[in-house]
């Protein structure tokens, strides 16, 4: 059995853009659908989460703040899965309207914010947000579940609260 590591990367540049895409469109090459109907969607795609953080859309005080999972062989080496995960401070720039329920949270004495996201920032488009590499052994995806639930425990959130626009087969997949 493979022994995994997994961890977390506070910018998307920490890990070589060949190995992220491995993991998040791992059918480029000829743009076929992969099983479950899902073809290249460029805003999981290193470049579109590095240009991102290059130009300042997430990151610093904009309330996106990338705390990514990755899931790699032990001891370093080959990406096997990661998920573009952001600590938010704020609802801002979502597809998830959720303001009047933090709002009304806070009011009863609640802490909504910081809250833990599983998304591709500022897209409605529905995909894969648990990114697994073709070939990945067993036990990858598992591995990247858990990494994302360790989250709750070592940052300084209110709750995990939203993996959000996945796509029907992606929740089919992270359900096994």
């Amino acid at each position: 059995m493979t022994k995994f590591s997994v961890r977390n990367v506070v910018s998307i540049r920490e890990i070589a853009a060949p190995d992220w895409d491995a993991c998040a469109n791992p059918v480029v090459a000829n743009q076929q659908a992969e099983p479950g109907g899902e073809r290249f969607n460029p805003f999981i795609s290193h470049g579109f989460l590095s240009a991102l953080e290059s130009w300042g859309s997430v990151g610093g005080k904009t309330g996106w703040h990338p705390v990514h999972v990755v899931v790699e062989a032990s001891g370093g080496g080959q990406l096997f899965a990661c998920a573009p995960v952001y600590l938010k401070t704020h609802s801002l720039g979502e597809y998830v309207f959720d303001q009047s329920i933090a709002e009304a949270f806070e009011r009863i004495g609640g802490h909504y914010y910081p809250k833990l996201q599983v998304a591709a920032p500022f897209s409605p488009v529905p995909g894969r947000r648990l990114l697994v590499a073709a070939g990945a052994p067993e036990g990858a995806r598992e591995a990247l579940l858990l990494g994302l639930r360790a989250l709750r425990f070592i940052l300084p959130i209110a709750a995990t609260r939203h993996s959000t626009i996945f796509s029907p087969a992606s929740l089919r997949a992270s359900a096994r």
